[in-house]
C-alpha cells in the first residue's frame, strides 16, 4: 500500500540554522496532520513512511468524520442546545394544474433547502421519475401586482410599480442568461431596452436556496416537468413560518407530506389529457385503449385515487437525514 503526502521544500541558510529547522518540522507536522485516505484500502486505513513522522500527533489514528450540527432543529430540541437556531419551515400546497379530479399535496420543507431539493421533493410527491427536464417559474410581476392590490393601490400606480419587476426562471442550466449580464448603460435603443425589461431573470437551482426566491412577496410559483408532456404543478406557500410547537411537528422529520389526493402522473402518457383518457379506460376496464394501456403498463388495475403518505415520507427521510 502507498500513502499520499504533502511536503514542502526548504532552503535553509547557515544563519540561524537551528531556529529555521524547528520551524520546518513544525510546518511539516501542520501540513500532514490530516493525511489523505490511501487508494485501494479500507476506509480509515492509512500508511505513513516512518521517516516522515516528526510528531506524536501524526501517529494517532485519524478519527471518523463527525457531523458538526444536525440539519433541522425544533423548539423541543432547543431546550437541550440553546445555541442552535430554530429551523424555518414552509408549508406548501401544490396541485397539478387543470386536473379533474384534483391531484394535490400539502407538505413541509425547510426554507434553507436549495431549489433543486424542492424539485426532488415535488417529483417524489407526484410520481415523477426525474427522467425529463424541469424548471420553476416564479411570476414575480403578477405576485407584486396582487400584493399591491391588497394594499389598496390604484391601477395606474400598480402598473408603474411593476414595470421593472422581472419574472424568475429557475433551471438546471449553468449558463448566465442575457438579462443577468445586461448592462443598461451599454444599451442604446429604447426598443432593445424594453425587450430586456420583459425578460425573466434566471437562476441555477443548484446554487440558490428556497428562501432567497420564494418569499412573502413571491408566494405563488409553478413547477414544469417534461417539456413534451408539459406537466404544470401550481404551487403556493400557505405558511412561511410553521411553528415548531404546532400539531404538525409531532415526532417527524422534514420534508414531510401532511395530506394529499390522487395518484400523481404517469410518465410518458401524453400529459394531462393522456392521464385523463387512461383514467377513463381503467374505470371501464374494457375496450382497445384499456388493453393497450394494460400491455404498456404491465397491469390491469390502477387506483388513480391512491397515494401512500407513509411510504412517501419514508422515502423523503433520505433528504432529512
Amino acid at each position: 500500500m502507498t500513502a499520499m503526502k504533502k511536503y514542502m521544500q526548504w532552503d535553509i541558510p547557515d544563519l540561524a540554522y537551528k531556529e529555521l529547522l524547528e520551524k520546518c518540522f513544525f510546518m511539516s507536522d501542520r501540513l500532514n496532520m490530516a493525511p489523505y485516505n490511501c487508494a485501494n484500502t479500507e476506509a480509515g486505513d492509512y500508511v505513513f513512511p516512518d521517516k516522515f513522522i516528526h510528531s506524536k500527533k501524526m501517529t494517532e489514528p485519524v478519527p471518523d468524520m463527525v457531523k458538526t450540527a444536525e440539519k433541522f432543529k425544533t423548539k423541543k430540541d432547543l431546550s437541550k442546545k440553546k445555541s442552535i437556531p430554530v429551523q424555518k419551515i414552509y408549508r406548501i400546497y401544490a396541485e397539478i394544474e387543470d386536473c379533474k379530479p384534483k391531484i394535490w399535496r400539502r407538505f413541509l420543507i425547510p426554507a434553507d433547502f436549495y431549489m433543486i431539493d424542492l424539485a426532488h421533493v415535488i417529483m417524489s410527491l407526484f410520481n415523477m421519475d426525474g427522467s425529463h427536464l424541469y424548471m420553476f417559474k416564479i411570476p414575480a410581476k403578477e405576485n407584486k401586482k396582487d400584493l399591491l392590490k391588497k394594499q389598496g393601490l390604484k391601477a395606474d400606480a400598480i402598473k408603474t410599480a411593476i414595470a421593472d419587476v422581472h419574472d424568475i426562471h429557475v433551471t438546471m442550466d449553468t449558463e448566465e442568461d442575457d438579462l443577468n449580464s445586461y448592462n443598461e448603460d451599454d444599451m442604446v435603443f429604447d426598443f432593445v431596452r424594453e425587450s430586456f425589461r420583459n425578460l425573466p431573470k434566471t437562476y441555477n437551482m443548484y446554487d440558490v436556496e428556497i428562501k432567497k426566491l420564494i418569499t412573502e412577496e413571491n408566494p405563488k410559483f409553478s413547477f414544469i416537468y417534461d417539456f413534451g408532456d408539459d406537466w404544470h404543478i401550481k404551487i403556493k406557500v400557505e405558511d412561511f413560518d410553521v411553528q415548531a410547537d404546532s400539531a404538525d411537528f409531532s415526532d417527524f422529520k422534514v420534508p414531510r407530506v401532511l395530506s394529499s389526493a390522487g395518484l400523481g402522473i404517469i410518465e410518458n402518457c401524453g400529459g394531462l389529457w393522456g392521464l385523463m383518457e387512461m383514467r377513463e379506460a381503467f374505470s371501464k376496464k374494457s375496450g382497445e385503449d384499456y388493453e393497450n394501456y394494460c400491455k404498456w403498463l404491465g397491469t390491469d388495475e390502477i387506483d388513480f385515487d391512491s397515494f401512500d403518505v407513509a411510504v412517501t415520507n419514508k422515502k423523503l427521510k433520505t433528504l432529512a437525514d
